[in-house]
């Protein structure tokens, strides 16, 4: 075995450390809670505006204005939108 470990294969994708420990389940086994909380965010994100979009197109009138409200004000501004997602930032009128 080399100082640093095995090197990758097909068997151990990312290679082995010191210690002969497969080093992509060891990075997978310490990023499942992060890899959790992410998972279930989304898919409340997608329940809440799934919901919330077929409320307010089904009902139409008062539940459609209700729900695009609710949803413009949960949201961030467009400005805010736009600077974090421009690379270099234009400022927006």
């Amino acid at each position: 075995m080399s100082p640093g470990g095995l090197l990758p294969s097909a068997d151990h994708w990312l290679g082995q450390d010191e210690y002969g420990r497969d080093i992509l389940s060891r990075l997978l086994y310490g990023a499942r809670v992060s890899l959790s909380v992410a998972i279930i965010a989304s898919l409340a994100a997608m329940v809440i505006g799934v919901t919330l979009g077929l409320v307010g197109g089904h009902f139409r009138g008062l539940a459609e204005i209700f729900t695009l409200r609710l949803v413009d004000t949960s949201c961030p501004s467009r400005r805010f939108c736009w600077r974090c997602s421009s690379p270099c930032s234009v400022p927006v009128p």
